[in-house]
């Protein structure tokens, strides 16, 4: 990526943490260079916790509080400012239907992005419901759009099938867990120090692996202006590693009830 203060990057993000998660680097590196990046938070977080006296509204206003917080690391750090734009979902429900899709249409004829990056819908690490789908409405958005306003690339994370390394540099790995420990609602003070100690051998697998720090996506192919469509799990390798992360990624679907209407909770979608 050259630097230009006029390139413009969004990340589609289904919950508070995944871009902390999923695109921590990139998402540094983009303020950095100075570009405009926005992060689209699809979903209000209302339902990822144990707790049940937290679940609702109140867990809303915690994880949208952590998630300004976590604006203000990026900005001290890169003093670039991170806009979100919550759309307004509700956590757990993310629904695949027109109202979304035309959702995510609208927003990108909006923004006019260069870059977007996304859960990846199909090769995917993580088989929660709102990450799949908000994978799906980005690829389906992107499939409908003219060449006047589609992004130059898109990146898909979370992904088992990468196929490019974008460098990153080692020490930002600091401003990364600083980030991610803003969000005290899933992430305790424990596990932020495993993960900083995690990452670190990650990364540095990585250097011998690839010959840099860097982090891996898999970039969505173009062919005459529009995404290429991609291959169905067909082979022996992607059947197997979908089978294993499909497994690993246990959820405790009961966190999902009471049902959005017992707790009273309405989509806020404000529909562009």
């Amino acid at each position: 990526m050259s630097r230009s203060n006029t390139k413009k990057v969004v990340f589609f993000t289904p919950h508070a943490d995944d871009i902390e998660f999923g695109s921590p680097f990139m998402c540094i590196k983009s303020l950095k260079l100075g570009y405009d990046v926005t992060e689209v938070l699809m979903t209000n977080c209302q339902y990822g916790t144990e707790r049940k006296e937290f679940r609702g509204e109140r867990l809303e206003k915690i994880r949208k509080r952590e998630m300004e917080n976590v604006a203000k690391i990026y900005k001290k750090h890169t003093k670039n400012q991170l806009k979100i734009i919550y759309a307004g979902f509700i956590d757990g429900h993310l629904p695949l239907n027109q109202k979304a899709l035309n959702y995510v249409i609208n927003l990108i004829k909006e923004i006019k992005p260069d870059i977007v990056f996304a859960p990846d819908p199909v090769y995917a690490i993580d088989y929660h419901f709102d990450h799949l789908n908000t994978g799906r409405l980005v690829y389906f958005a992107l499939k409908r759009l003219n060449s006047d306003v589609m992004p130059k690339r898109i990146f898909f994370y979370y992904s088992f099938k990468s196929n490019i390394s974008i460098r990153c540099r080692f020490k930002d790995l600091k401003i990364v867990i600083e980030a991610l420990s803003q969000h005290k609602s899933q992430v305790s003070p424990l596990k932020s120090k495993f993960l900083y100690f995690s990452r670190k051998i990650y990364q540095i697998n990585k250097y011998f692996k690839y010959g840099g720090f860097s982090e891996r996506f898999r970039e969505l192919k173009m062919v005459d202006g529009k995404p290429k469509t991609d291959q169905k799990i067909n082979t022996i390798k992607d059947s197997m590693l979908y089978s294993i992360y499909y497994k690993l990624i246990n959820y405790p679907y009961d966190w999902y009830f009471p049902t959005p209407e017992e707790l009273g909770l309405q989509e806020k979608v404000k529909l562009l």
